[in-house]
């Protein structure tokens, strides 16, 4: 079943939108900076103790993450919202047919929607 918003029901989406996209923003630099730890740790680890059990809590620590970031992305998709493949930091919501290409956008960092209507 396909989600529809009218304007008003679309920017009442804005705070909970803001809270999953400020989140999957949060995690995304995390797993960013442990990929960097791991790689690091990876090239220096060779015959130090406790490396490779550092090692296996921080694959484990950048796995949460990335589950967590499907799982937040997963729950923008079940709104009926879509995040827009050329503006990642933006949040398709279809309008009132149901419609992505005749709803609203909204960007990460805004409080307000735009109307993405396509002719």
């Amino acid at each position: 079943m396909s989600k529809s918003y009218d304007r008003d029901t679309a920017a009442l989406l804005v705070p909970l939108l803001m809270g999953i996209c400020s989140e999957i923003a949060e995690r995304t630099a995390s797993a960013h900076r442990l990929k960097r730890s791991i790689r690091t740790l990876e090239s220096a680890a060779d015959g130090q103790p406790g490396a490779v059990e550092d090692l296996l809590n921080l694959r484990a620590e950048l796995a949460n993450h990335r589950r967590e970031i499907r799982l937040a992305k997963a729950e923008v998709t079940s709104l009926g919202c879509a995040f827009d493949e050329s503006r990642p930091q933006r949040v398709l919501i279809p309008g009132e047919n149901g419609s992505l290409a005749s709803g609203y956008a909204w960007d990460l960092g805004t409080d307000s929607l735009v109307e993405t209507t396509v002719p």
